[in-house]
């Protein structure tokens, strides 16, 4: 079929080429340029013919006709050795459409022609039209082969470059933006309290150092300050957020400085994450430097959970809460003094705070000061109470600007980012918009205006996407959201936030900003951890603090007791249920895969006993 659309198309513009010709030959068309023109007006005007009596021509060819189809054919032949001719010196006066619309005509007669030639020549034009599709291949494809070559050698180059490079370029400036971010944010730094050289000083000193502290004490940006100290004598820095990010960007021919938040868990002991890095300990080990140093943070709480474990993190600690580091009054005023310099506050709002009774979340305290006049106006109380005034200024953002409010919500439900491209569900979106009273109709672009709006203050934007500045907003919201709407918190919260920040009994504590889930939710409950039970989130769940509540226990128990026993059996009976290990003696693991294997070992021998006692 595709030999006949060509046969046609020939057809049709055969007489159009030599009736051109014609007047090109004979003066009518006063230049080459024109005589493409002609060609291309009275091949259109040709097609616009009956093509099927055109073909009904050519298939129905009887003798008697042969000799005048045999002269069409060599015209066009003649025709297309004349464009070739000139083409090269036409091209470059004739418009884009032209130059397109010759290449077709030209492909088009090439490719339809050269057989009816061969067989109307009988092979004696044979030499000449291979000779002129040699001469059109050389004279077209040069350039775009030289610029195929030219390509390879560049992709070899940049190939080797990057079996050399230890990070890709593309995550090394990823890295790059983000310490710049810590160096804007690093000027505020205070160098002059104890746990800071404390810290300095053991950092100097080890490999791996763990920093430890409540929330807000100023573990990370301690961290990151010593590290900036290294960059500036050559060090490289490198932020990672997941342990293996060590091994992957390690180079034991450089000193570097690797810096991991909540190594072992965020609100409470992640038993995956701990066996993740026990397990790649000599990993990490033989893929940095001798002289490099890893510093992580983890909560004081998660901290004491994981003591017992004795994890090779938690072997060299500065505790920044200790008795020896506590902030002393002197060295609170100078952070404060650092904070609200850099902002431009007025000394008389913050020079005379009595600051005592300051304890927790002192450093990002100072922060959220020096940057929101309404905690100014608060005076030493706000340091005192913190959770009372922010939560009361989450009721008032919620009623005054409902559009800030709902994309903080809604950045606690996306796992804690927000950006335009990464947003939660339509679904989920329209549910939280009818709970808050915002308009259905509100557009994606309003939500990531508002998030900028209380940037600094609530959010913190990394790599084009918003965070919250601490995980004690991120506590705070998630809290103040829940107190009204406790069933979408069930729904939308990770099980580890379930496990530790959700509880049914006992007093709300704002210290802890504990959710309590009352009894009519109770159902809502069970069926989570049922579900996070099917996604093998064994440790959260038998972990979490609801299930010590007896009466919900029995709503727990009779929810396992409905449900049909192929389910209970794969989620429970399966041999390979949760990933977990065989039970066999833990010594008998350590001879066979050493202590690496027998660490990680450990900790599932841990969990199991935790769950069974």
């Amino acid at each position: 079929m595709e030999e006949y659309t060509f046969i046609i198309f020939i057809s049709a513009v055969t007489n159009a080429a030599i009736d051109s010709l014609y007047l090109y030959r004979y003066g009518d068309c006063k230049s080459s340029i024109e005589y493409v023109k002609h060609i291309k007006l009275l091949v259109i005007n040709r097609l616009d013919l009956n093509i099927k009596k055109v073909y009904r021509r050519i298939v129905a060819c009887k003798l008697s006709r042969y000799r005048h189809y045999r002269t069409m054919l060599c015209g066009i032949l003649l025709v297309y050795f004349y464009i070739c001719k000139f083409t090269g010196h036409v091209r470059k006066s004739l418009t884009q459409e032209e130059v397109t619309f010759l290449r077709i005509y030209l492909l088009c007669q090439k490719h339809a022609t050269t057989a009816a030639i061969n067989r109307l020549s009988q092979g004696a034009m044979k030499p000449e039209i291979l000779a002129l599709q040699c001469n059109q291949f050389v004279g077209s494809q040069t350039n775009e082969m030289k610029n195929i070559q030219d390509a390879v050698i560049y992709c070899r180059k940049d190939i080797d470059e990057t079996r050399n490079r230890h990070i890709p370029n593309h995550i090394r400036e990823g890295q790059l933006r983000i310490l710049k971010d810590w160096k804007r944010h690093d000027i505020v730094f205070c160098n002059k309290t104890h746990g800071y050289k404390e810290a300095y000083e053991e950092v100097n000193k080890e490999l791996m150092v763990t920093f430890i502290g409540g929330p807000g004490s100023g573990k990370t940006v301690t961290g990151r300050h010593i590290a900036l100290l290294f960059e500036r004598i050559g060090w490289e820095v490198i932020p990672v957020y997941k342990e293996d990010e060590i091994v992957r960007y390690g180079n034991v021919n450089i000193r570097q400085v690797f810096l991991l938040d909540d190594v072992i868990g965020s609100f409470a002991l992640d038993m995956s994450r701990l066996n993740n890095i026990v397990s790649c300990k000599k990993t990490i080990l033989n893929s940095i430097n001798n002289r490099s140093k890893i510093v992580f943070t983890c909560r004081k709480t998660v901290y004491k959970e994981a003591i017992g474990l004795k994890p090779f993190v938690l072997e060299h600690i500065v505790d920044l809460e200790s008795k020896t580091n506590e902030l002393n009054e002197l060295e609170k005023i100078q952070i404060l003094t650092s904070h609200c310099l850099k902002a431009g506050v007025d000394e008389k709002l913050y020079i005379n705070l009595i600051l005592t009774s300051a304890k927790i979340m002192f450093p990002f305290l100072c922060q959220l000061f020096a940057a929101d006049v309404k905690y100014q106006m608060f005076g030493s109380d706000f340091f005192e109470r913190p959770f009372d005034y922010l939560l009361e200024e989450m009721n008032k953002l919620q009623k005054t600007n409902t559009a800030q409010y709902v994309s903080l919500v809604l950045c606690l439900v996306n796992n804690r980012k927000l950006s335009q491209e990464n947003l939660p569900s339509k679904n989920v979106k329209k549910r939280i918009y009818n709970s808050c009273g915002l308009d259905r109709g509100t557009a994606d672009r309003k939500i990531i205006d508002a998030l900028s709006h209380i940037e600094g203050t609530y959010v913190v934007l990394m790599e084009s996407e918003y965070s919250f500045i601490h995980d004690s907003i991120y506590e705070a919201i998630a809290f103040h959201y829940g107190q009204d709407f406790p069933e979408q918190i069930l729904d939308y919260m990770p099980s580890n936030f379930i496990a530790n920040k959700v509880t049914v009994f006992g007093n709300t504590s704002y210290d802890a900003l504990c959710i309590q889930i009352t009894e009519n939710h109770f159902s809502k409950l069970a069926e989570r951890l049922y579900s996070d039970l099917e996604s093998y989130q064994l440790f959260d769940v038998f972990m979490s603090k609801a299930l010590k509540y007896e009466p919900f226990l029995d709503v727990f128990t009779q929810l396992i007791r409905k449900k049909p026993y192929e389910d209970f059996k794969n989620t429970f009976l399966a041999p390979d249920a949760g990933n977990c290990y065989h039970l066999i003696n833990s010594q008998e693991k350590d001879k066979e895969h050493g202590e690496e294997a027998g660490s990680t070992y450990y900790g599932e021998t841990f969990k199991r006993e935790l769950l069974t006692d």
